[in-house]
């Protein structure tokens, strides 16, 4: 066996071997024989075709079983042997077969491109506030009372500020295409749920009234759908009521929570939620400082069939579940969205990685059963046919691999240097992190 050549600029490491011609007659063999017993070959008799001629009758079948199994595995084990990161192929370009020689098979891969690790312990991260305030707790005290509201239908008139507006209507995309509807729909004039395009349509409009407005939604409406879109409403206005909200007192608060039978242990109960909240959300930002740190610090180029695949996949995830919007195929914008996500997915992924190995962070046996105990449970498989699909598919490397990512991020944020707000000389909690996070979870 030979090779020779480095990575190129493109990503590629071209592989060259050499298998033995015994190695390769074995397989020759072993798939003629599959066929031997019924061959038919013309002039011959059913079962007394002669091996040299069976040899050549099969000759394709021959060279395909040897390019499918016998080469990948041999190019395999030769990039093993070398410095270089592997991560697509290989791709068989020549393929030279001859009889009592060596089989010679050119082909490539593609693999990881070079990086220096940077600094990652002590990356500085802002430090937010962990405290739930006495106004937080009455806001949401204030929140489950509305969700407890009731509806209360009103004499036709024309709507006024604070009136809850049933409406009939159809909704249309930027470009005319509709996108739902006719459907019974309530809007609360002048509630912050509420556009203001369509309250500004609503306010003084009767029952019987037709509508037509534009609405500009705001990128973080309650809608996923229609959020920093601007979309046609067409319909009718159906009545109007008002929504009556109840006391708070005991018995409201039995109402929430059976388990509870005061207003007092009602707020203790949202404080407590609410400090499991906030210490969810300073620690969900420790994280996403350093991801986008640890990103930002590490640019590398992608391996282009490799991205693409992942890519690729992860918009068949994204579709299915609904994240993008279909339109012979998949949104633009969003897929242009998901590339530069793909692409900060993979760099951390890298990171982490060298980090992991660097630090000998490894997974133990246990930690890998925990979660293929947690993967058979949410599929109802047993922890023994769990192991077998996540063997099958390759999911118990990738498993293996994510756990240990996870903690070479945790250990990143555990040496974070934690400064006031505006201080530090990273990335502000303020931003977002993007969609790195998808890759570790």
């Amino acid at each position: 066996m030979s090779s020779s050549s480095a990575v190129d600029p493109g990503f590629t490491y071209p592989v060259t071997v050499e298998i033995p011609w015994a190695i390769v007659d074995a397989v020759r063999q072993n798939v003629i024989s599959g066929f031997s017993r019924n061959a038919v070959v013309p002039g011959f008799r059913r079962g007394r075709v002669p091996q040299s001629v069976l040899n050549r009758h099969y000759e394709r079948d021959v060279i395909a079983a040897l390019a499918r199994d016998l080469v990948p595995l041999y190019m395999h084990r030769e990039v093993a042997e070398r410095d270089v990161e592997v991560c697509w192929g290989p791709s068989l370009e020549e393929l030279d077969f001859e009889e009592g020689a060596p089989l010679r098979a050119v082909g490539t891969f593609e693999v990881f491109p070079e990086f220096t690790l940077g600094e990652y312990r002590g990356l500085q991260v802002e430090q937010l506030s962990a405290e739930v305030t006495e106004e937080m707790v009455e806001d949401y005290l204030e929140h489950i009372r509305q969700r407890h509201s009731s509806f209360q239908n009103v004499d036709p008139r024309p709507l006024e500020d604070g009136d809850v507006a049933v409406v009939s209507a159809e909704i249309f995309a930027e470009e005319g295409k509709k996108l739902s509807g006719p459907d019974e729909i309530q809007f609360e004039v002048g509630a912050s749920d509420t556009p203001e395009d369509l309250t500004k349509v609503l306010l003084g409009a009767a029952p019987g009234d037709q509508i037509d407005a534009e609405v500009s939604h705001p990128p973080d409406y309650w809608v996923q759908a229609a959020a920093g879109r601007t979309l046609r409403y067409r319909g009718e206005v159906l009545g109007l009521g008002r929504r009556e909200l109840p006391e708070l007192d005991d018995e409201f608060a039995a109402d929430v929570d059976s388990s509870l039978s005061t207003l007092a242990e009602l707020r203790e109960h949202i404080r407590e939620q609410l400090e499991e909240y906030v210490r969810r959300s300073v620690d969900d930002s420790l994280r996403w400082q350093v991801i986008k740190q640890l990103v930002s610090a590490h640019p590398m180029g992608m391996p282009p069939k490799y991205f693409t695949t992942r890519l690729y996949e992860r918009a068949e995830t994204a579709n299915a579940e609904g994240e993008l919007d279909s339109k012979d195929g998949l949104d633009q914008e969003a897929f242009l969205q998901l590339q530069m996500q793909m692409v900060d997915v993979i760099t951390l992924e890298r990171v982490l990685d060298r980090i992991a190995f660097v630090e000998g962070i490894s997974v133990q046996d246990a930690e890998l059963m925990e979660f293929v105990e947690g993967y058979g449970k949410r599929r109802q498989l047993t922890t023994k046919r769990a192991i077998e699909e996540l063997r099958e598919s390759g999911g118990l490397a990738n498993a293996r691999a994510q756990l240990a990512r996870n903690k070479a991020l945790q250990l990143v944020v555990d040496e974070a240097e934690l400064c006031a707000p505006g201080e530090a000389q990273g990335d502000s909690a303020a931003e977002d992190a993007d969609s790195a996070s998808d890759g570790v979870s």
